[in-house]
């Protein structure tokens, strides 16, 4: 797994996760399995997140991809959301928003198509996604940083 920072620009559904989400990429071969909890266990920055993961069985949808990307989202953010007390079926939704199905390292981030990219989501996967609300737009803002959001509310704030 790779851990890179990253910035977080665009008033969406993960708004309050703003500078606050890390980035953990694994690309896994049909030969090698992963343990999301396990990674997330080396760093405890990341601990509420993990256990969110495991309390609504995301892990196992995770642990049994081959290629995947997690937005991994730090104690302080999942304290702002859980503040809010959602339902454990809310949270499950916002936490699949931040496990793309596919991998984005930082070679193929920075070099995106015109330097934006739409990719589906776990929760996009689920069917219950209202249109294209499973999908995030991931935008190149150069300077090593990347941004992350919901397609409708991004496009409405980028030029």
């Amino acid at each position: 797994p790779i851990l890179l920072p990253l910035f977080h620009n665009a008033p969406s559904t993960m708004a309050a996760f703003t500078a606050a989400l890390l980035f953990i990429s694994a690309i896994i071969t049909t030969y090698n399995a992963h343990d999301i909890t396990s990674i997330l266990s080396k760093h405890p920055e990341f601990s509420t997140f993990n256990h969110y993961l495991t309390l609504t069985h995301l892990t196992t949808e995770i642990n049994r991809r081959i290629t995947i990307t997690v937005l991994a989202v730090d104690n302080a953010a999942m304290s702002d959301l859980t503040s809010k007390h959602p339902s454990i079926y809310t949270i499950k939704n916002i936490l699949s928003l931040h496990v793309l199905l596919d991998y984005f390292g930082a070679k193929k981030l920075h070099q995106i198509t015109n330097g934006t990219a739409l990719t589906a989501t776990m929760y996009q996967a689920t069917g219950s996604a209202p249109g294209s609300s499973g999908l995030v737009h991931i935008i190149d803002l150069h300077g090593g940083k990347v941004g992350f959001g919901a397609k409708v509310q991004l496009d409405t704030h980028i030029t």
